[in-house]
Parts: C-alpha cells; structure tokens; sequence
C-alpha cells in the first residue's frame, strides 16, 4: 500500500477519486493499492512551555527568557480523534511509502513533517506537488512524484519559522503582558508577535499621523477659455517650471489673480499630444484579490479567503488561492483556450466567445513567465463550467473578479488620447489636461470601477500621503476640443476654490494588506528588501487572520470599512521598546535567512541560535522598560468589582491569572485563580 496524506479532506477525496481509492473506509479512501487520508490543516503543535519545565507555568520575569533545548509536539486537542486515525494509518503494516501530498510551499511541508515526527514514522517517503486542483493537474503530480529527502531544506525552514516564532513570540508576549500588570489592574493578554506587532505599529503610527494633522486652507484658480475650436477650462500653475504647484497659501493672491486675468486673452503656447496604451492588470494573487473584493463589496480579507477557498475546494472552480504570485508557467499556456470554453456561459460568454474566435490567444510575458512563479500560480479558472446558481452571493462576487480578469488579460491595452494644454494669460500660467479613450481594450471585460460618489463639488485630491488607492488610470475622459498652438482664446469666467489639506486616511483592509505586501521596501538593506519582495509582512494566507487577531484581540476596531487603533492597542505599541519587533526589518531578517535555509545556503542550527539571542535580548529590553504606557491604562472597563481589598480597599477584579487588586504592585494583593490545581 501507499499511504497519501493531504492538508484537508476535500483534497483527500478529489485525489482519491481521480486515482481510483473509491472506497470510504472509516478517515481514509481506499483502492487501486493506494489509500488517502488528511490532516485537517495542522494536526500537531509545539507544546505550551510548561511541558517543558514545570516553573514555566507561572508567569513570573525570573523565568524568562524560555529556551527549551529540543522542541516537542503535542497534538490539537480539536483534532485529537482524527490524528488517531492518522496516526494508526502511518503505522499501517501493509504500507511502504508515505506521499506527502500537502498543499505545496514551507507551511504545507510543516504540517505534513510535524504529523509524521509526532507519530515517530520512519517510512519512506516522497513528495506529490499539486499547484492546482483540476484532474489532469492531480494526474501530472502523481506521475512527478519526487523523493521527500529533495524538500529536507524547505521542512528545515518551516520548522525554523515555527520553532523561533514560539521563542520570540511566547517570551515576549509574557514579558509584555508582566509589565502590563504591574500597574493598573490590567488584565488584558499583550500579544506580541513578529508579524501582527509591525501590523498594529502600522494602524497606531497612521492613527498618530491623523491625530497630529493641522489642515490648512488653500486656494485654486480657475479659469474657463473660449477658444476657435470651443471652450475648455484650465487650473492656475506657479513656482519655476520643474516644480510647478497648483495651490496658493493665501485668498487676496488667488483673488488677485483672478482679478488680473478676467475678460483678458490668452495665448495657447505648448500644446502636447500623445496616444498612451494601457496593459491589462496582472492576474490575481491572493492579496490583490482581497484587496479588490475590500474596495468593491467591502468584504474583509478573511471573508474574500473564505469564498475563494470554497470555490477552490468545494466548486473547484479556481486555482489554489493561497498564493503570492500573478504569473502563469509556461506548460500551463496550452490548457488556456480550454479553460476560456469552460466559463463560456452567463456574463461572461460574449467576451469568451469573441477570444475563441480569434484563436491563438495573445499570450505575453504579463500572463506566463516562469520566473515569476514560486510555489503556486496566480488565480484563474480551472476550467470547470460553474452553476452560477449554486454559489453564495460573496462565492459569486469572487469568482466574477476572477474570471474577469482572467479573461482581460487577453485583450489587447485600452488607447487613450492624451491632451496637455499650456494656456498663458501674461504672467500667468494655466494647465488643462484631457484623456479620450481611444479603444477600450481589456477595460470593455473590466471596466475601471470607481466608489459611487455623493453629489457634491468635486474638490482637487490632496497629495499629502493619501494616496494609497489606484488612481489616474482610471479617472473620467476629459474631452478637450481641437486647440492649436498660437490660438488667442478669451477668458471668459474665472472661480476661485478655497479647500483644506486632508490627514492621512486610515487603513482599510484593502489599504492595510497593500501596506503588508509592501513592507520592506523601506528597509536599507538590500538583501532584506529582496527577501520581502515577494512576501512582505505575512503571507497571502496569514495576513487575513492577523487582522482578524488585532480585532479579536481588542487591539483595533473597524470603524465603517476602516481600522482604528483601540488605546490598548496605542499603549501595546506605545510599551515595546525601540526593538525590531516594531517594524519590517525582524521578518525581512527571517525571511531572508529562511530562504538562505530552504536553497541549502544557511543551516538550521545557525538560524536557530542566532533566534535564542535574539529572544533573550528582547525580552530583556521589554522588562528593563521603566515608562510603559501599560500601567497608565485606566482598569478593565468590563472588570466587575468583587469586594474590597483587604489591604488597600481598592476594588479586586479578576485578571488574567488572578484575582487582584487594581492598584497592582503598589498592594501586591492578589489570588491566583488556579491553586493546587484547584480552580478557585
């Protein structure tokens, strides 16, 4: 027998099914001398540190920093029933091999080695690599089995990942979570972690920025042209002409302005015209997609993971979504006409069947380059004719971006006719700038969509710092007529706009996974900017659960479609020392030597040790810390007082590990809410 383990149960079956293991039998299908069983995602874990040694279990800072020598496994409790059946099928008598058919990439691995370890398997094994679901791609893989000692590297990073996230982030969350205790009463759990504490030091640090924002009034002049070819409107320029501004500091210039320039004539004097293509977009990684769904339907980032997981393993109508790349391989160009007749029906039919008319497709660089592609290819259809019908309304919405945008990519770009014109009514200088589209292109599939907008004047966008969503590609067309160079147009109206400079804005989901993806890009070093390149803060799949940690966590709150920093997730923040903890460089450190660890370049000990240091001076750093905010915290405001003090007389509430009194240390009055292995 051949034993194939998978990450999920709905994998195990399309596996099972497409190799002939037709029988169910009890956790796996069975046939064909093969059977199939899952993991149901992690089904092992590092175990908590008192497992380790029994004087962990208090949390007290004597005994930090923990450093366990060897790590051990434990299995999750919520899967226990289930990793008995695994287990009795790795130990099966009847089985040679065992094939590792987990999803592809580091964590894949590390499910997959953390159950064979904990369940002291020995047999051999070997690696089947699925990057889609569709039955021919299930068929390749089984023919490209490849032996598990060629992914010993990979599993060694994933384990180094594991392993020195537990350090750091177990070491440094009870530190925190001490100092936080020693003044106040606080209860709350002070998560620290390599990913989700840069995350929150992003919302904190843009909150700060808002909360620090003077606006200040400007004012633009504005002036209407009638020209031989017609009228058109241009928006008052000064400074030298390599940085020329738009906006004045004061009213009495912009009216004087005005004033000059009314019922005067003009002389057009540079008249600029060009025709600019615009390529279609990159076809869908697992963020862009996210954060497309965020700003079109205002769905979060793990609701988007949720449809497009169903859509991948119930419907199998898309790839594997947990991906980073936007690219397509090169032995995947053939199976695209194919996969075109497969989503042939409904809204997106007229566009399909105009491509399969004009048959060979338009393939570029942009759609399949092998270069581009890591663990797993961007998300497209698999091919598979959906019952539109069938799906959820968020399943619908996800699969509609995804098809769209599959089916753009073959478009040729969308032309515009681009106009820049300088108007000049001496000494003045007025600018108009018009775009005509030409030819649509791939934007008659997927339209520009731009937020519905109330119906108020349109105010000139403020470049300070807001710019974090798409933009000029798609403004409106601004026709202009024909001018000419040398044309004496009249001023016939003039209008002065007083606006204010606008703060920041803050995330939304769909800003704050940009921001993630970016993150890095200001590091110095080179070497970490390449490591964070393609990963960023998180990866595809984990930066929605981190958002979803922050908020369960109380540590930001969603206000409408944007995330604000509670003063628990401030005075977090505010509390950590000046430490890498606080920004990209620890995880571009990490990924970096992760990578180094995965190409056989770098050796797990060597990472491991340098991770131990790390911890300690960390930890270090958070206990010496003598001005946390943590203490200024006012008390749990759901902390129900209990009685008095018999100390003090101030309020005792139950905490985290204890019932105490709110003054903290400055009492010391406190009942630990487990005694003897009593609960109290």
């Amino acid at each position: 027998m051949k034993l194939i383990v998978t990450e999920k149960p709905s994998v195990a079956r399309d596996i099972a099914r497409v190799l002939g293991a037709k029988q169910k039998r009890g956790a796996c299908y069975e046939g064909d001398g093969l059977r199939v069983t899952w993991c149901l995602g992690h089904v092992a874990e590092l175990v908590e540190p008192a497992e380790y040694d029994p004087a962990w279990k208090a949390w007290r800072a004597d005994t930090l920093p923990m450093q366990p020598e060897t790590f051990k496994l434990r299995p999750i409790a919520r899967t226990l029933s289930h990793w008995r059946d695994l287990k009795d099928l790795l130990h099966g008598k009847d089985v040679e091999v065992v094939i590792n058919a987990c999803d592809a990439g580091r964590e894949g691995e590390l499910i997959f080695r953390y159950a064979l370890e904990l369940a002291r398997c020995k047999k051999p094994v070997q690696r089947m690599w699925l990057a889609s679901m569709t039955d021919q791609a299930i068929r390749d893989a089984w023919r490209r089995l490849k032996p598990g000692a060629d992914y010993e590297p990979l599993a060694d990073a994933a384990r180094c990942r594991s392993e020195a996230d537990w350090l750091v982030g177990l070491n440094a969350t009870r530190a925190l979570t001490l100092l936080g205790r020693q003044g106040g009463g606080r209860s709350t759990l002070f998560s620290v972690g390599r990913v989700q504490t840069p995350t929150l030091a992003m919302i904190v640090d843009r909150e700060r920025e808002i909360e620090a924002f003077t606006p200040e009034p400007f004012w633009q002049v504005f002036a209407t042209f009638l020209a031989p070819a017609g009228p058109y409107e241009g928006l008052y320029h000064h400074g030298p002409d390599a940085d020329l501004l738009d906006r004045l500091t004061d009213a009495e210039s912009a009216e004087a302005v005005a004033a000059e320039i009314d019922g005067r004539t003009g002389l057009i004097r540079k008249v600029e015209q060009r025709e600019v293509a615009q390529r279609h977009p990159l076809l869908f990684d697992l963020t862009s997609l996210q954060r497309l769904a965020n700003r079109r339907f205002g769905l979060s980032a793990a609701a988007t993971l949720a449809a497009a997981q169903s859509l991948y393993e119930t419907h199998k109508l898309i790839t594997y979504p947990r991906t980073d790349s936007n690219y397509l391989t090169a032995d995947m160009e053939a199976t695209l006409p194919d996969r075109l007749r497969g989503i042939d029906v409904g809204p997106f039919s007229p566009f399909c069947q105009h491509l399969l008319a004009s048959l060979p497709l338009r393939v570029t660089r942009r759609i399949v380059n092998d270069k581009e592609v890591n663990d797993h290819h961007a998300i497209i259809p698999t091919g598979r004719t959906p019952n539109l019908e069938r799906l959820s309304r968020d399943e619908a919405r996800i699969f509609e971006l995804v098809a769209l945008r599959f089916i753009a990519a073959f478009y040729p770009d969308a032309r515009f006719a681009t106009t820049r014109v300088e108007t000049v009514v001496e000494p003045h200088l007025f600018i108009t700038r018009g775009r005509v589209c030409l030819d649509p292109g791939w934007q008659e599939v997927e339209p520009p969509w731009k937020p519905a907008r109330k119906n108020t004047p349109k105010a000139p966008k403020d470049k300070d710092k807001n710019d974090d969503e798409p933009s000029s590609a798609d403004e409106e067309d601004n026709p202009i007529p024909p001018v000419q160079q040398g044309d004496t147009p009249e001023v016939t109206d003039t209008r002065v706009h007083q606006g204010m400079t606008q703060p920041p804005r803050r995330f939304s989901e769909n800003t704050l996974l940009g921001a993630m993806e970016r993150a890095g890009n200001d590091l110095d070093e080179d070497a970490l900017k390449r490591a964070m390149k393609d990963s960023g803060l998180g990866t595809p799949a984990t930066r929605a659960a981190v958002i979803e940690m922050l908020l369960k966590r109380e540590y930001i709150t969603r206000d409408g479609r944007n995330l604000a920093p509670t003063p628990v997730g401030c005075a977090l923040i505010d509390a950590l020392p000046p430490t890498d903890l606080r920004s990209a460089r620890l995880t571009g450190q990490w990924e970096a030597r992760l990578n180094a660890i995965a190409h056989k370049n770098l050796s797990r000990q060597s990472f491991m040790d340098d991770a131990r240091q790390l911890t300690a001076r960390l930890t270090r750093e958070i206990l010496d810390n003598t001005t946390t905010a943590l203490q200024a915290l006012p008390p749990d405001p759901d902390a129900k007082p209990l009685g008095p003090c018999p100390r003090c007389g101030t309020p005792v509430t139950e905490g985290f590990k204890a019932f105490s009194c709110q003054t903290g240390r400055a009492c010391g009055f406190a009942i630990f809410k487990t005694i003897a292995r009593k609960k109290i």
